[in-house]
């Protein structure tokens, strides 16, 4: 029988119902189908069955399934607390065939050696090609129209000792830092490194063995004939004196299993020993010894032994450094719950069919079997198996688990799968741990660590399930760079949080405090406030930004960003006639505007944005067009004109100074055009009017956040302040302040305090975002939508590390030839450019027609090998004769090296845009005959830098309950 392919069902929002294989479907687009769509759901067919059979018909394991999949397939779907880790496994097994696993990868962490016994014997049974060994690693080609190959494939990394890790196109398998990490060589006798086999009394047969092995292909057998017989195998290590060590070793069989810790100096002198032993069973068992190292140890010898007549089995044996909480230490504060609803005591296994067709099922039970559990695992073909992982599951699940959770003075060396020993007595806590999740806070104050921990009995190969999962949604592990190369990727990685917890600590708060709760809220006579909140990341453990998040109630108020759209038709905004909002005496007055330009009125070459002019003889007007926005003053029977540059599309601070008689033009806080021979204006009695001119047409087509007018001229750090701080404005002078909001419905409203109050025809109001996300390094700000469950997402193009540099038949060339590259850093491969004739060119995407919105964006990476060093350029098109452009040097250093180009340095040639980039290029000169380009992502906004997140609380009246924010996130990754 073929392996069973899945379908995606997809409700349209007509009604209408679409099938989608999930096998030739790209995933990008399973993506936005599953974003758009009314309704999904998963189907079973076989081949020849036309019919389309459920995956599953009821139960709350259909609900777990579905959610599971459509997480390892990048579908965002709302976070469910009681999702249990029992899931991980048919997800990840499901999506890696869903979503044509195209190679497997192992990581260098994993000696390659041991990786290569391992695979080749697997290759061997399930009809997998072996397509390369390598120094580092193993790449295999599967055929998936054999189960066994999609089986061994997914068994890998269990079989290898590692985490499996699934994208959209591909598993990598790889061993982390985390879970203990072990101190003993070759942990499960894949080899015979590191490992004396021993008879410690009488004559018992030791021997490696590739029988009945828990991990891996091989175990240590102990063939006892004799009572007196113990025979096992032993390591001795390093250690650190004075330190908590946590020793353990996994054992089967009929006789007893014992674990000898012997302590040791540094001559090799016996100091003394901890023992503990266990009667052994059918199924492999823990046996686990926790000490502290003697003040005068420097080695320990780890010996795992079978004793007394029968066979025993020996595998996995774990030797990890242990952690320390304790109340009279570093714990600040903890709290313990126990769930004991996700206890189990009956498990039922439901597998695929077997050869003639039939459903596999096994039941495990202890005790009236009340509380049962069921697991649908279609990669499961035989009895055996679904007998042993009902057993295994029981074993775990039969266990209340103990959730501790503990702030902690921080220690950056607190990493998810680690152990801790923690004694608690206000908790009566006192015992062994395995931290779960770490959450760090790097604020400045004091370094603090969050860590969730749980009882090790209840967490075994799920948790490293989960683990991958959670890796999975962060970073990717990438493949161990070539030798030659100066910068390899990191090979393991950490995930960071600062959270900003209750009570929050506020910056530059203006009219918000905390309530009773800790969370930040108006003051009692304000119906508008603000507030920041920041986080600079350790910069040893700094990779990338994550995400960033917050947790808010609006109550009977707002925590929006808000703007008008302008339609460009008769949309405007009418101010009365007020002297404030005149060129003051002495030739004063400053104005800022945060808005989009989009067009114009039809007919028209351009657009007015504000205007309270007489024509060439008082006050000022603003118009834009494609090329810039100008800001004119109108005086002595002229035009005194500025033109700052822009492109179409992009959200931009605007403001105009005209002291005396210079007259400076600003865009997003930084000086862009001025003139010094502006003679004094007079001022009118004509209404202010925004997004038409005094005498309506032409309108603007544009999106207006903001409009601020002063009295006065603000200096060049006042600007600044400014457009980094858009929602706490300096007011000194301040006569006029329109910000939207829900009452923002007819009514402009002017927050200076002057009452310049406007009237909106026409134009609507849009949301925008909740809160402002801030670049601290160049003052860069943007409105984002967070959403649930309470994130923002960092951009970065392309959205998946390599994507870009992957296949040469995706790049086009001039003058040269383009052909995949082995040589690689990053991706599956990278793109070589072999020159014919000099200059040559390299262009990504071929096709021309990306339209990358790269308003934002902050940095441009390529990592690039090159054969000899020249004058090289990168441009980023519009089109072919719309660019930005870089020269920069090329070296030749026969190693990868990675070039950063900040897009604020880039030369503008013709009429480009950001908000429209659809292709890049790049220009290579003679005597450079190749180059080879690799990426990781390319675009990015955040680098290394503090960012900042600003809350903007509103309410209608004072009356009115408060809007509040609870909590603020910021998470980055963090590697070796």
């Amino acid at each position: 029988m073929s392996f069973p392919a899945l379908s995606l069902r997809i409700k349209k929002a007509d009604g209408s119902w679409q099938d989608v294989s999930l096998k030739t479907a790209k995933p990008e687009l399973i993506l936005k189908w599953g974003r758009e769509a009314e309704e999904l759901s998963f189907l079973l067919s076989v081949e020849g069955d036309e019919s389309l059979i459920p995956l599953f018909q009821t139960g709350r394991d259909v609900e777990l399934y579905i959610d599971n999949i459509l997480k390892f397939a990048g579908f965002i779907t709302e976070y469910k607390p009681s999702v249990e880790l029992r899931a991980r496994k048919i997800a990840c097994k499901a999506v890696s065939y869903l979503m044509l696993l195209d190679k497997v990868e192992v990581n260098e962490q994993y000696p390659p050696t041991e990786v290569s016994e391992i695979v080749k014997s697997i290759a061997e049974s399930a009809g997998l090609s072996t397509t390369g060994i390598e120094p580092t690693g193993l790449i295999l080609s599967p055929n998936f129209k054999h189960q066994s190959g999609l089986r061994a494939c997914l068994e890998l990394a269990e079989k290898a000792g590692c985490i499996i890790r699934v994208t959209p196109s591909k598993v990598l398998v790889f061993k982390p830092r985390g879970f203990g990490n072990n101190l003993l060589t070759n942990p499960s006798f894949e080899s015979d490194a590191g490992w004396t086999l021993k008879q410690y009394a009488g004559s018992p047969s030791v021997a490696y063995d590739t029988y009945d092995a828990r991990s891996g292909s091989r175990c240590v057998k102990v063939d006892c004939v004799n009572a007196s017989d113990e025979g096992g195998v032993e390591q001795t290590i390093d250690i650190e004196a004075g330190k908590r060590y946590r020793f353990s070793a996994w054992m089967k069989g009929t006789n007893t299993g014992k674990l000898v810790i012997t302590w040791l100096t540094s001559g090799g002198s016996e100091i003394s020993t901890d023992s503990q032993t266990l009667a052994l069973t059918p199924e492999y068992r823990e046996i686990v010894v926790n000490a502290v190292a003697p003040s005068n140890a420097a080695q320990v010898k780890v010996s795992a032994r079978c004793v007394g007549q029968g066979i025993g089995r020996i595998d996995d044996v774990y030797a990890v450094k242990v952690h320390e909480l304790l109340d009279t230490k570093n714990v600040i504060k903890a709290s313990k719950s126990e769930k004991d609803y996700l206890r189990r005591n009956k498990i039922i296994v439901v597998g695929g069919w077997d050869e003639n067709g039939q459903r596999i099922e096994a039941v495990a039970q202890e005790g009236d079997g009340d509380r049962p559990l069921t697991i649908y695992d279609l990669t499961i073909t035989n009895a055996q198996d679904a007998e042993r992982i009902a057993k295994q599951k029981l074993q775990q699940l039969k266990v209340t688990p103990i959730i501790l959770d503990i702030i902690a003075e921080g220690n950056a060396e607190f990493e998810a799968g680690d152990y801790a020993y923690v004694k608690i007595e206000w908790l009566g806590v006192d015992g062994y741990y395995l931290i779960e999740s770490v959450e760090h806070d790097f604020s400045g104050r004091v370094f603090l660590s969050r860590l969730s921990l749980v009882n090790p009995e209840y967490v075994h190969k799920d948790y490293l399930e989960s683990l991958a999962d959670t890796l999975s949604k962060t970073a990717r592990i990438e493949p161990p760079t070539p030798s030659a190369e100066k910068e390899r990727a990191p090979t393991s990685v950490t995930v960071y949080r600062l959270i900003n917890y209750p009570p929050l600590e506020l910056e530059n708060a203006q009219n918000v405090t905390l309530d009773s709760d800790g969370y930040a809220t108006l003051s009692p006579d304000a119906t508008f406030g603000s507030f920041e909140v920041s986080c600079t990341p350790a910069a040893m453990l700094f990779r990338r930004w994550l995400r960033v998040g917050a947790d808010f109630d609006k109550r009977e108020g707002n925590v929006d960003i808000f703007a008008l759209s302008f339609d460009g038709v008769d949309d405007r905004i009418i101010i009365p006639h007020n002297d404030l909002l005149n060129i003051q005496p002495g030739n004063k007055i400053t104005i800022i505007m945060r808005l989009k330009p989009l067009g114009w009125q039809s007919g028209y070459s351009s657009g007015v944005v504000i205007d309270k002019r007489i024509e060439r003889t008082a006050n000022y007007n603003w118009e834009f067009d494609a090329l810039g926005m100008r800001m004119r003053i109108h005086a002595n029977n002229k035009l005194y004109s500025i033109n700052v540059p822009h492109s179409l599309g992009e959200l931009n601070e605007y403001a105009m100074v005209l002291d005396g008689s210079v007259l400076k033009g600003y865009k997003n806080g930084v000086l862009a055009a001025s003139m010094t021979d502006v003679p004094e204006s007079s001022g009118n009695t004509t209404n202010l009017r925004i997004g038409c001119s005094i005498w309506g047409a032409p309108y603007a087509y544009m999106i207006l956040y903001n409009v601020l007018i002063y009295n006065r001229a603000l200096t060049d750090a006042e600007i600044k302040w400014n457009y980094e701080h858009p929602y706490m404005p300096i007011k000194d002078g301040l006569v006029l302040w329109l910000k939207f909001n829900e009452s923002s419905k007819g009514i402009a409203y002017d927050y200076s305090g002057y009452n310049n109050h406007g009237t909106i025809y026409g134009a609507t109001l849009t949301k925008v975002g909740d809160v402002w996300l801030k670049r601290v390094s160049d003052g860069y700000i943007e409105p984002i939508t967070i959403d649930p469950p309470g994130t923002y997402e960092i951009p970065y193009l392309p959205d998946a590390r390599g994507l870009w540099t992957e296949d040469s038949s995706e790049w086009d060339a001039e003058n040269a030839t383009l052909s995949d590259f082995d040589t690689k850093l990053f991706g599956n491969k990278s793109v070589k450019a072999v020159a014919s004739s000099s200059p040559f060119r390299m262009i990504y995407p071929k096709t021309k027609n990306a339209g990358w919105n790269l308003s934002g964006f902050k940095e441009m990476t390529l990592w690039i090998l090159a054969d000899a060093t020249c004058t090289a350029k990168v441009r980023l098109h519009t089109d072919n004769a719309n660019y930005f452009e870089k020269t920069f040097t090329l070296e030749a250093a026969n190693v990868w090296i990675p070039y950063t180009f900040k897009l604020s340095e880039f030369t503008r040639y013709g009429s480009p845009s950001l908000s429209n980039i659809n292709y890049f290029s790049l220009e290579f000169q003679s005597p450079t005959a190749w180059v080879a380009v690799d990426s990781e992502f390319v675009f990015t906004k955040f680098g290394y830098e503090k960012i900042t997140l600003a809350f903007e609380l509103s309410r209608a009246d004072v009356n009115k309950q408060s809007p509040v924010v609870k909590e603020a996130r910021f998470v980055w990754v963090g590697g070796e």
